[in-house]
This record gives C-alpha cells, structure tokens and sequence, in this order.
C-alpha cells in the first residue's frame, strides 16, 4: 500500500476525497467515479454496507485539520452502552425537561443580577452527554419534534445537544464534550444582559438594535469571566460563536483557525437552530433544507469542513423530518439504523394517496425482510400538507414510545 493512504471509516468520508480503494471489490460498487462529490455519494456507499475506505489525500480531500484539536479518534472517546431510538427517546425527554429547569433557572439569575451557579447546568450536559453516547438520534430528534420555541431558553439547550451530536459523530472524548457542551449551553447567557426588546425580538432588528445585539457575545464571555467554575475553553464559545471564517463576524472580527474550534462547531449549531426554528410567519424550514443552506455557507460563514461532519452527524434526513419513501407514502424518521440516511427507521404516517393511517406504523427500511426494498426519496414540508409533526408525535406518544413500536 502507498504510505500517502489514509484509512477512515464512512462516517468520516466527506465531499472532495478520493478514494483509492474500498473494503470490497469496486465491480460490486454502483459507483462510477472514485472521487466523491456529495454527501449523496456517501450515503449510497453506506446503504451497499461500506464501513472503511482508503483515501488518497494527494488526489483529493485529507481529513478536515480545522479542528485544530488533532482529529480526535473515535478510540479516544468513552462509549456508553448502546440503546435503540424507543429505549432511549422516554429518557432524553426527561434530559430535555431538566435541561429547561436548569437553564431557566440559571437564566432568571442573571438577570436579577445574581452570580449563576454552574453546577446544574454541568449536571445536565452530563447527562445529555450520557444520553447521546447511547443513542445520538433519540436526543436530536427532540429538537425537530418538540414545539416551534424561539425563546433563548429553548435555543440553548437545542444548540448544546445539536453541538454535543456532532462531537460524538467527530469522536471526542467526554472532557472535550464537556467544554464543547457547556459552552454551547452557555453561548446566549449574554443576552441576559440586553434590553428584552433587543434580546426577544422576533422580526428584523434596525441598525441600532442590532449593534446592541452584537454586545451579547462579550457581555457572557465577561459575566463570567472570573467563574471558577467555567474552563477557558468553553468561555471561548461565548466569546467567538458569532465570529465567521471569512472574517465577517464579531465581537473581534476573527477568521478562521483563529477562531476556537468549539466555538466553530456551535456557530452551525446556533445557525441550523436559527433557521429552523423561524418565527411563525414565515414558513418553516425542513430540516434537510437546512442543511443544504448551511452547506452554502460552508467556507464562508461557517467552516466548510465542520458543515460536512454537522451533516454526517445528522444524517441528510434528519431524525423527526418528514419524508417521502420510495412507494410514495410519507414518514417521519427516528433514527438512522448503521448511519445510513437513506434507510432509516421510520413511522409511516400517510399511504401512497397520501391518506392518514389510523395508528401509523413503524418500519426499519434497512432490515433485508422489507420488501420491495424502500429508500427515502426526498423531504416533504409538512406545513405545505397542513399537517401539525410535532402535535402528532406527541398525540402518538413518540417521545416515550407507543404499544406499536415495541421492537423498535
């Protein structure tokens, strides 16, 4: 084997890699081009049952360094035990319902000019890390399946588990999921300290509230600045979540690798969140057409490379997103069994003339007894079918498992 090849499981292959050889025979591959080109081209690979490839670095794409935290490996993190979507989802709805009491409660101390205490706050990234480690799908679906909140309240904890997701599909290890999930739970505490006019406001700020605005990412960093109870790390989050690549943002106009790697990863975090969750009157975005907008930005807004693994760690069809399958009935994702996006398991909720099924039904599309096989074709905008997910999933008890999906 030439030394300039790189091994690196699937989960790590992004857009612009070349790929040399595969763990199994190119013949056997619907693959025509080595050189991968989208994250569709990923996908496909996963669906045939790739788990590692070889890469040629000279030729394509090395493994992102912008990092800057030396591509931390999968070995070095500390796995908890595995669990299905259903015996996980009832338990990272109770992570969900104490992370809200301890942010609301960190959140009001602030504001009546009260030192916060972080030991609830730790607490609870703990065991959204715990959470994660076993099932990451169960707990980022809650962010897509829990009511359309723009509070700040609700947007940090969405952010700390949508930044915790990624570290894990990166692979860090619980320390640096603990910086990284501190201070994207902490990356807003700054707004605390703005008029509530500026810090709630839902339509588009004018120029006067919005330089108010910018004060936010230093006004957290300082609020806690001399904490004991916060690593340097993680104060960098509250400091730089708002800085860009190209230089654009603020509060120190710094561009890329200047910029704290964490801070990177919970600014597409913050971005994905910001878009997803618009105000009401405005039509809500899919979560794969989220995606695809921060794929726009990647290089300039937001780091390229890290868009890519945000990506990878959601899956293109994102748990709680609603979709059209290859027989043209409509579901809605749990989670992607073996990482493939095209796959997942799914509750299909609508049948091919797109009429509601009494109770729904739950299929995992990789399992080889479906038959004919199903894929996920494209993302369907519920709202475009006047169709209420969220208030659905919850009627159906999909946060903590319904009598039907007890295999799940």
């Amino acid at each position: 084997m030439q030394p300039m090849l790189k091994k690196i499981t699937i989960n790590q292959l992004i857009p612009g890699m070349f790929i040399d050889h595969l763990d199994r025979s190119w013949l056997s591959m619907d693959l025509i081009s080595p050189r991968v080109k989208s994250r569709e081209d990923v996908e496909k690979l996963k669906a045939m049952g790739v788990a590692e490839v070889y890469i040629d670095p000279v030729k394509g794409n090395d493994l992102p360094d912008s990092l800057g935290l030396a591509q931390k490996a999968l070995s070095g993190a500390v796995p908890a035990a595995g669990s299905t979507y259903l015996g996980e989802i009832s338990g990272a709805h109770g992570v969900y319902q104490d992370a809200q009491s301890a942010v609301t409660q960190m959140m009001r101390m602030v504001q009546r000019g009260e030192a916060p205490s972080m030991a609830t706050v730790r607490s609870t990234v703990e065991k959204m890390i715990d959470s994660i480690l076993r099932n990451r799908d169960a707990l980022t679906s809650l962010v897509t399946l829990k009511e359309n909140n723009q509070s700040v309240f609700q947007h940090c904890i969405r952010v700390a588990i949508l930044s915790l997701a990624v570290g894990s599909h990166i692979g860090f290890n619980i320390k640096d999921m603990k910086t990284l999930g501190m201070g994207a739970m902490l990356h807003d505490i700054g707004k605390m300290k703005l008029p509530r006019q500026v810090a709630e406001k839902t339509a588009p700020l004018n120029e006067q509230e919005y330089q108010k605005y910018k004060e936010h990412a230093l006004l957290g960093a300082r609020l806690l600045d001399d904490s004991q109870e916060i690593e340097k790390n993680a104060l960098l989050i509250l400091l730089h979540h708002h800085e860009r690549p190209d230089g654009t943002g603020f509060p120190q106009g710094l561009s890329n690798d200047t910029i704290s790697a964490y801070a990177r990863i919970v600014s597409i975090a913050d971005a994905f969140d910001n878009l997803l969750h618009k105000p009401q009157s405005t039509e809500q975005l899919t979560p794969h057409d989220t995606l695809h907008i921060l794929r726009q930005w990647g290089g300039k807004a937001l780091d390229g490379d890290l868009v890519e693994q945000f990506i990878a760690a959601m899956g293109i069809y994102p748990a709680g997103s609603l979709v059209r399958l290859s027989d043209h009935r409509l579901a809605i994702v749990l989670s992607s069994k073996n990482n493939s996006s095209i796959q997942p398991r799914v509750w299909i909720v609508f049948d091919a003339n797109q009429r509601m099924l009494p109770l729904g039904e739950m299929v995992d599309l990789s399992a080889l007894s479906v038959k004919p096989p199903l894929t996920v074709v494209e993302a369907v905008n519920p709202g475009r079918l006047g169709f209420d997910l969220i208030r659905y999933v919850s009627e159906k008890g999909l946060f903590t498992g319904v009598p039907q999906m007890e295999n799940a």
